[in-house]
């Protein structure tokens, strides 16, 4: 197999992929059939998606799954009980939790580091395709339309200062 740094995807492909990744996970998929899923969203969509192959998504999920563990939730209490391997005793209630099961019913989710999301894609040439607040259309000069045109932001801006906005 190919190693991951082989295969070059841009911004948008790789969130693509991930959410198709994401998919496949939460409704435990083969690589066929989130294939399949890919090449139904590429004919309900009036752009024109590519259809990964599963190289490419195995190819991803080695990349991006070295920092990504699985936590899960108590099927009978909803309590946190972490990360743990075959068995292990919910500290709230006291049930017995199976591993393969509790994935399977869904009271699991997958958690990968922001800060370590965000290192990658720097790495990866995301700051060459971010929006540049000089290169941005503005509707109206003079006018304050987000962010970019308070005074404190542009003060931060000229001292080389990268920043992020998270909407959800």
């Amino acid at each position: 197999m190919a190693t991951a740094s082989k295969v070059h995807l841009s911004v948008s492909e790789k969130v693509k992929v991930l959410l198709l990744l994401a998919t496949k996970y939460r409704h435990n998929l083969t690589y066929s059939a989130a294939e399949c899923v890919m090449k139904l969203a590429g004919v309900l969509s009036k752009e024109n998606l590519s259809c990964p192959s599963k190289h490419i998504l195995k190819t991803t999920i080695e990349l991006y799954s070295s920092a990504l563990s699985e936590h899960h939730l108590c099927p009978e209490c909803g309590f946190y009980v972490g990360t743990f391997d075959i068995m292990k005793q919910c500290n709230n209630c006291h049930y017995e939790i199976d591993e393969k099961r509790n994935k399977k019913n869904g009271n699991f989710f997958l958690y990968l580091s922001v800060a370590e999301q965000i290192a990658f894609l720097l790495r990866c040439g995301l700051a060459d395709e971010l929006v540049q607040p000089e290169n941005r259309d503005k509707i109206r000069n003079g006018n304050y339309e987000d962010i970019y045109d308070g005074r404190l932001y542009k003060k931060l801006v000229a001292s080389g200062c990268l920043s992020f906005n998270f909407f959800y």
